[in-house]
């Protein structure tokens, strides 16, 4: 990863928070029977994949790792990412960890005039951009010392929560609402890296936001 990247990633931090003034993620209500509210799950770091191809979003409980669309991506590697700020809609997780949720990125007001003019010949409205985004839901499995140890000097100075809503397991009613998720392919590597494990290949992670300032 270049240099000028890290210090793009590391200028974003204190711009693109979820709603630091509040501390917790806003999200609408969920009204389809077809979900049932599960819990607000605490997270304390928010991750992408080198190749810029995932989110991951490393709960307590489960980690969320979404398909990141190609104007999110664009948005994510452009000069007026440390200008903007994010908030997460609620997450839906289906039969077998298939996950639904929102992303909304703003564009701050004191922006320089030449990255608002970008922004908006990259698709924001009103100086915004909603995303839709897929992926799935993991266990996050017994918390080993590295991943601890990972979070606590890698993560969010604070915790945020977002509302999880499930839909009723249709094979697994006795494992809960939404049935038993595969273990996490998220893991920590020797060197204190966090990784992607998927087939054929390993993907490295990088810190979407480190700390909120």
């Amino acid at each position: 990863m270049k240099k000028h990247r890290r210090d793009i990633l590391k200028a974003g931090v204190s711009a693109m928070v979820m709603s630091s003034i509040s501390g917790c993620v806003t999200y609408a209500l969920w009204d389809d029977d077809k979900y049932n509210f599960l819990e607000n799950e605490n997270f304390s770091s928010i991750h992408a994949t080198e190749d810029w191809s995932k989110i991951i979003v490393l709960g307590e409980s489960r980690h969320y790792i979404f398909d990141v669309p190609a104007e999110l991506a664009r948005t994510l590697n452009s000069t007026y990412y440390p200008y903007v700020f994010a908030e997460f809609g609620v997450f839906n997780i289906q039969e077998g960890g298939v996950l639904n949720g929102s992303l909304t990125i703003q564009l701050v007001g004191n922006a320089p005039e030449k990255e608002r003019v970008k922004a908006q010949e990259d698709g924001f409205i009103n100086f915004r951009q909603y995303f839709d985004l897929k992926g799935l839901a993991y266990d996050s499995g017994p918390s080993s010392k590295a991943m601890r140890s990972f979070q606590r000097t890698q993560g969010l100075n604070r915790t945020y929560s977002v509302g999880v809503y499930a839909e009723p397991s249709k094979t697994a009613k006795t494992l809960g609402v939404i049935g038993k998720l595969a273990l996490t392919p998220i893991t920590v590597a020797v060197d204190g890296s966090l990784i992607l494990v998927t087939a054929p290949v390993s993907i490295p992670v990088l810190i979407i936001l480190s700390k909120v300032i």
